[in-house]
């Protein structure tokens, strides 16, 4: 089975602010990263409603107050009783109301909070964010949540900040607990099993990355989007690790992929 994961050592943990934001997007995982904070981006609340109800997936240290916002617009309960059933995990929801008529999504709302929260709270610290269900559903959207997740490793970057975004989605991977895709700047981190296949594509910024871990590794220019398609991981840790000053994907290659 294909394993992908990401670097989750304990110095890891402690040199980053682990956020994790579920959104409404397919997901069938289980299981909540270790974080500091967790985020709900409207009708991601139907999975952390779903995740709940198996206590064992709160671990002692999950956060017992989480941040909801959305317009409404994809959710099937009322957050009166979404509310209601949480506590019952021991869980209270803080909600943040949208309008329907916004000039960004969900997620992107969700995004301004965590960020302000991340530098409220520990600025000193890299970010790293877990996204649940942000691909597989609606092209739009998920074109949408890649680059909402390039501009917030952007504006990390812009203070000399590493940031990586996380997007976990049962629709690429087997086992949806684990990473396909990463968003990041500074250095990104992928682990899956040695040969396996993965592409790097550049997003915004310096467009120079150093590869270790991987069949072609060393310093290139990805001035051409598609020059590190297709590229295989050799480490006998598991780990392809990618320095960058700009914003990189990095993405496992999916089983049906072809070009």
């Amino acid at each position: 089975m294909n394993s992908v994961e990401t670097v989750a050592d304990s110095s890891a943990k402690a040199a980053d602010f682990r956020v994790v934001c579920a959104l409404a997007g397919p997901f069938s995982g289980h299981e909540l990263p270790e974080c500091d904070a967790v985020f709900v981006a409207d009708g991601g609340l139907a999975h952390m409603l779903r995740i709940t109800q198996n206590g064992r997936s709160l671990s002692a240290s999950t956060p017992r107050t989480w941040q909801w916002t959305g317009d409404g617009d994809s959710i099937s309960i009322s957050l009166d009783d979404a509310c209601r059933q949480l506590a019952e995990a021991g869980i209270d929801l803080s909600c943040h109301p949208l309008p329907v008529d916004k000039d960004l999504s969900d997620f992107g709302a969700a995004l301004d909070g965590i960020f302000a929260l991340w530098q409220k709270i520990a600025p000193e610290k890299s970010l790293r964010l877990f996204v649940l269900g942000g691909l597989g559903g609606r092209r739009d959207h998920a074109l949408c949540n890649l680059m909402e997740a390039a501009d917030v490793c952007a504006r990390a970057g812009s203070f000399g900040a590493r940031a990586q975004v996380d997007f976990r989605d049962g629709s690429h991977v087997p086992h949806s607990d684990h990473t396909a895709l990463a968003v990041f700047t500074g250095e990104g981190t992928l682990h899956a099993r040695t040969g396996e296949s993965f592409s790097l594509v550049p997003l915004r910024g310096d467009t120079k990355a150093r590869i270790e871990g991987a069949l072609y590794a060393g310093d290139f220019d990805f001035t051409r989007g598609s020059r590190g398609l297709s590229n295989v991981l050799t480490a006998s840790d598991g780990c392809v690790r990618v320095h960058t000053q700009g914003v990189f994907a990095l993405a496992l290659a999916g089983a049906d992929a072809s070009g």
